[in-house]
């Protein structure tokens, strides 16, 4: 299993390892990556990307062969219908290289990648993503541009970890998200849980604020009943509603608050502070889901499985 390493703050970090926090994960196994989303008409769609040691080329004897990489792109649909994808890279003092995708599904993913020799440090990799309703892009539902980045000491220490050492290592290309903190003031939430979180909250931040660092700044238990997440699971006549209510039923007669939990994180991207309720549920298969929602929308958010 590859080792993760953050675009900033580069620590190699165990904590990253284990069942993935964002489902997008299926292109690269069990890993939790940094995931950006950006909206457009219909829903979301999430990106993740970096560089690893290329899977598909060994080490040459010499040169810039010694250090075969694969610079990769996730583009997971999160709307409700089908979508076709434009995709452009752009390396620096290169032609663009320009890509379109078959159809997307619903909840499934595009996965990009190039193989290559060594790092680009200190220059952005440039992205450019429409997306389309129909094959034939008559129908533009909407577009993104972003970039990967990395530092020459984020690309010196990849290197060594990568090939002198001879770990498979993986570096997250977005630059504003770094490591997350672990003992976030005022969570019940454990040092694993408290990531799977805040990977949630990057997500959701990063479509308002994407060039911004996102910071937890605190988080506050409130009761369960007040949340509009468990609200709007109970106002459906499905099997979501019915597992809400036998939650709330069994947590107010048994007192184990653990089954069902909500909290208040605060999160702050640049000068903006935003609320967002996080709510805890037992997993009927063991482990704790997560579901986000910035305080106060009826609707949206984020939502994964952990554990």
């Amino acid at each position: 299993m590859p080792t993760v390493a953050r675009a900033v703050a580069i620590s190699l970090l165990s904590s990253l390892m284990g069942v993935a926090s964002s489902h997008a994960q299926d292109a690269l196994g069990p890993l939790k990556l940094p995931t950006r989303a950006f909206v457009v008409d219909g829903g979301v769609i999430a990106l993740q990307g970096g560089v690893m040691r290329s899977p598909d080329m060994p080490p040459g004897p010499i040169g810039k062969f010694r250090h075969p990489t694969q610079y990769f792109l996730i583009v997971r649909n999160e709307t409700s219908a089908p979508v076709w994808i434009d995709l452009e890279w752009r390396f620096p003092r290169e032609d663009p290289k320009q890509l379109k995708t078959g159809r997307v599904d619903s909840g499934k993913f595009y996965r990009s990648w190039r193989n290559t020799f060594g790092v680009v440090s200190d220059a952005p990799i440039n992205i450019r993503i429409a997306v389309f309703a129909d094959e034939a892009r008559t129908r533009h539902l909407g577009s993104e541009e972003t970039f990967l980045l990395f530092t020459n000491a984020e690309r010196e220490t990849f290197l060594k970890t990568a090939f002198r050492e001879g770990r498979n290592t993986l570096m997250t290309g977005w630059p504003e998200m770094g490591h997350p903190d672990q003992n976030v003031p005022g969570t019940l939430a454990d040092a694993e849980l408290q990531t799977d979180i805040q990977m949630l909250l990057w997500k959701e931040e990063s479509k308002q604020h994407r060039d911004c660092t996102h910071e937890s700044s605190r988080a506050e238990p409130v009761p369960a009943d007040s949340s509009s997440i468990i609200a709007a699971m109970l106002a459906g006549d499905n099997a979501a509603a019915t597992s809400a209510r036998n939650l709330l039923e069994r947590s107010r007669d048994t007192g184990q608050t653990g089954l069902v939990r909500l909290e208040r994180w605060y999160v702050r991207s640049c000068d903006a502070l935003t609320a967002y309720e996080v709510l805890l549920l037992a997993s009927p298969g063991g482990g704790t889901d997560i579901i986000v929602r910035q305080a106060g929308e009826q609707a949206g958010g984020g939502s994964a499985p952990t554990r």
